[in-house]
């Protein structure tokens, strides 16, 4: 590990225990499905529009 990417880890890790860094990996990790979904259902609406139209 580099000195700056220790020192940039370094405050946001600092005295979190094992189940606590976890917990924050889980929500983060959940947190990135979520903007996924996110994105895929703002393209879907966005076409809608398009689909309906053709109708």
């Amino acid at each position: 590990m580099s000195q700056g990417a220790f020192y940039k880890w370094r405050p946001r890790y600092n005295g979190i225990d094992a189940t606590e860094l976890t917990r924050l990996k889980e929500q983060e990790e959940e947190n990135r499905r979520l903007k996924a979904t996110s994105a895929g259902l703002k393209k879907s609406f966005k076409a809608l529009p398009k689909a309906t139209a053709s109708g």
